[in-house]
């Protein structure tokens, strides 16, 4: 009887939470329109399904940045990026839901190439070459949007990146959540952001051999106290990674949400591109 309703409690918790998430997206955007009245949440169809994202900006002629969130997460992780008045001067700023989260509709996915190709339309929709920006597994993102449409992107900026392979290897609490039983009592977020993170290893190890051909201006960012992105990420990318044209930036004592905590060092980058 006792197992009985705690399993009737975590289902019914697991019901409010997927809710409570769909809430927050509609809050999230009303507060954005009230800060900057060009917003729009907008959807577009990719080979795998519906990807909606939001824009902020009067003019779509604009250099267009993109901003892609880490695991788990959704568009509105990068709001200071959407209401910034100084980066709408200069930019249009899109901000979207990745597979798996937010208001897009398409499932999780494990491979990182459908990450990008779930993407990819954004950059066909709007002119001019992309800043790619990319908070950890975001980063892995942009890096294959770039192998794969280096004509449509001008800039990356890593961010707390999920870059180096075998630092990605899935760990022992991915495998558990990816079992059966387990799997139907997490949510549909949590679900999506273990399952992704089974199959990174693998895209990141495929496209080894492919970074030292990105010809593309290049800040990597990473902080050394980052508990969930090794710091020994930065010599990973200076091994494989392109020779020229990268400029890392280091913080002391600093964690993976940097976005969250340093938001105004990622802006002085993007005011000065």
């Amino acid at each position: 009887m006792l197992a009985l309703v705690a399993f009737i409690i975590l289902v019914s918790s697991w019901i409010v939470f997927n809710n409570v998430l769909k809430l927050n997206h509609e809050k999230k955007f009303a507060s954005l329109i009230e800060g900057s009245p060009t917003a729009k949440s907008l959807t577009l169809n990719s080979e795998l399904g519906v990807i909606h994202y939001v824009t902020s900006g009067d003019d779509e002629s604009k250099l267009p940045i993109l901003l892609i969130h880490g695991s788990p997460g959704s568009w509105d992780a990068w709001m200071p990026f959407l209401q910034d008045s100084i980066l709408l001067e200069k930019y249009f700023v899109i901000s979207v839901d990745r597979p798996g989260f937010g208001k897009t509709k398409i499932a999780f996915q494990e491979d990182l190439k459908n990450q990008a190709i779930a993407v990819a339309p954004i950059l066909d929709r709007y002119p001019g070459s992309f800043i790619l920006v990319g908070h950890s597994y975001g980063a892995a993102v942009i890096q294959q949007l770039a192998l794969d449409h280096p004509d449509k992107v001008s800039n990356l900026i890593y961010v707390a990146g999920t870059l180096e392979p075998e630092a990605q290897r899935p760990r022992w609490y991915n495998k558990v959540a990816d079992t059966k039983i387990v799997s139907m009592l997490l949510s549909e977020v949590w679900n999506a952001s273990s399952k992704e993170m089974i199959g990174l290893y693998s895209g990141l190890k495929e496209n080894e051999t492919k970074l030292k051909d990105l010809h593309v201006p290049t800040y990597f960012i990473q902080g050394t106290k980052d508990v969930l992105v090794p710091f020994s990420a930065i010599e990973y990318y200076k091994k494989h990674g392109p020779k020229n044209g990268v400029e890392y930036i280091i913080l002391e004592n600093e964690n993976h949400f940097i976005p969250f905590t340093k938001p105004h060092l990622i802006m002085d980058i993007l005011y000065k591109l």
